[in-house]
């Protein structure tokens, strides 16, 4: 029932975004209501009849997408394909379109207008990075999405926001930005991210639907390390950029939102090798107890993988298996404490009024309680400048550095995203993990204990503090240096660098210093902007 409403919620909600430009072009004409009702159902049909077509150029073009046949398939990897071959008939199911890409991440995808008309798409990167079981769980989960239904109206619900998508990139997101229209790309991001809310809840859920189906058909245990391996691919494969930079659109069709799998692809990257899930089991207990995981998903395409990690395990239980992770050890680490949640709180209202206060004065001018245009933006610019000095202020503390290791913060699963931590860790900056992973836009640092992300913070968009950039970093790569700074945990851990001294260098961020100085300019020119 939570299914069906949230696929009727989906599609209303985005028939009501495409309404409201038609009626008001009907308006201009002259055209009654029921006119601009009557276009809006019919281009909402006209949308599920052609998405399959659109879907399959896009992927075609972005992808590299190469249709190919079942006997192909089979020479590819023929236990998979027979696999594949044997649950279709189990289940009545058809694949109308075979589709293999030539990319060593790990993606496989499945859309189309309805049960007769499913494509199947699945990458290199499935057979050479898994084990059998684990292809045979990610195929079981796909055949999932095809069991439910549940993508003829996911399909036509998402495809508005993934043809806005397009432009947005053309013009603003690639690597090749078109610096004049970078504005018509911006506005094209955010009629994107527009269309992409109405159907975030729905592509939740059917997630667990489709990791069911898996459990019921394939190895549970093989469908959760299939979760953190892909993780890791996702964000250890720089190569491609491009297709990389495309999957924010197409990531509803993967099996993962790779824009949050750093958090468990961590993990799983310190672990692996060990024999021992504990890292993993704390990620799982921040995405159940901490509350900021739950904030973020609400930006996510998918369930936090902590919770589904934790769905899976339970179904393997009630199937009568025995789960990878160790529940009762989880469960036995719930904590109710109070302080955690005050902390929250005080965390969340810190962050409100630094990033939405203005915002609230956009409201206000919006509803008439202000006429003055200049003295409104800047009143605007005024509150802004002040919410990056006040989270600069609570974020970066410079009391209490002590001497800690990665192990032990990375096993901590109640870290706050606003408030950083800090410490000192003794260790080597690596440009590649010692597993290589390759990060192009940040480094890691590794201590004997583990490996994490490593960088500065911006809380002003597109700027950094060039005090410590990756160049000056990258001149004490696989040295031996002291690194002082804050640890916080958003939707991945980050250390964010205040100093780093070693062989007779010292950097110093001046992480707070640097985002002052620019919260001053920002209030000077909101200031002149109230005067004018």
């Amino acid at each position: 029932m939570r299914f069906l409403l949230s696929n009727l919620v989906s599609v209303g909600l985005v028939f009501s975004l495409l309404l409201l430009p038609i009626h008001f072009i009907f308006l201009t004409i002259s055209l009654s209501g029921y006119y601009s009702i009557a276009a809006a159902l019919l281009l909402l049909v006209l949308m599920w009849w052609l998405s399959g077509g659109i879907y399959d150029s896009v992927f075609r073009r972005h992808y590299g997408v190469k249709w190919i046949s079942m006997k192909s398939f089979e020479s590819q990897n023929y236990a998979l394909a027979l696999y594949l071959q044997d649950q279709l008939q189990k289940h009545g199911l058809r694949i109308q379109k075979l589709g293999v890409i030539d990319d060593d991440r790990p993606i496989c995808a499945t859309y189309g207008e309805g049960k007769n008309s499913i494509r199947l798409i699945i990458s290199n990167g499935v057979m050479r990075n898994l084990n059998e079981k684990e292809m045979q769980a990610v195929i079981a989960h796909e055949l999932g999405h095809m069991h439910s239904g549940d993508f003829p109206v996911f399909s036509t619900a998402y495809l508005p926001a993934f043809l806005l998508y397009l432009p947005a990139k053309l013009f603003w997101r690639g690597e090749k930005k078109i610096w004049p229209l970078m504005p018509l790309g911006v506005g094209f991001y955010f009629l994107h991210l527009a269309f992409s809310i109405p159907v975030m809840l729905q592509s939740r859920l059917r997630e667990y639907f489709a990791d069911e189906f898996a459990c019921e058909n394939a190895d549970p245990n093989a469908l959760g390390s299939a979760l953190c391996k892909i993780s890791l691919a996702f964000i250890s494969q720089s190569s491609r950029r491009k297709s990389l930079n495309f999957m924010e659109a197409a990531r509803p069709f993967s099996i993962i939102d790779f824009k949050m799998s750093r958090n468990l692809a961590l993990a799983y990257l310190n672990f692996k090798g060990t024999g021992s899930w504990v890292l993993a089991e704390n990620i799982v207990l921040q995405d159940l107890y901490n509350p900021w995981p739950a904030f973020f998903e609400m930006n996510s395409t998918h369930p936090l993988l902590g919770k589904r990690l934790i769905f899976i395990c339970l179904k393997n239980e009630r199937l009568g298996g025995t789960p990878f992770l160790d529940m009762q050890r989880m469960f036995a680490l719930k904590t109710d404490n109070p302080m955690l949640r005050l902390n929250f709180i005080e965390d969340f209202i810190i962050y409100f009024i630094a990033r939405f206060s203005p915002l609230v004065i956009l409201l206000l001018f919006l509803s008439g309680y202000f006429h003055d245009k200049s003295f409104t933006l800047g009143v605007m610019t005024v509150l802004y400048g002040l919410g990056v000095a006040l989270l600069s202020l609570y974020s970066f503390s410079y009391v209490q550095f002590k001497d800690r290791s990665i192990k032990e913060q990375l096993e901590d699963a109640f870290v706050s995203p606003i408030r950083g931590r800090p410490l000192i860790l003794n260790g080597v900056i690596r440009e590649k993990s010692s597993l290589g992973l390759d990060l192009p836009e940040e480094l890691i640092f590794a201590d004997h204990s583990g490996e994490i992300f490593i960088g500065p913070r911006s809380l002003m968009p597109l700027v950094i503090s060039p005090y410590i950039s990756a160049g000056k970093l990258m001149k004490l790569k696989d040295r031996r240096v002291r690194v002082k700074g804050w640890y916080l945990r958003g939707k991945y851990p980050k250390l964010i660098i205040d100093e780093v001294s070693g062989e007779n260098q010292n950097l110093k961020g001046r992480q707070r210093l640097f985002d002052l100085g620019l919260a001053c300019l920002v209030v000077s020119a909101g200031l002149l902007l109230m005067m004018v």
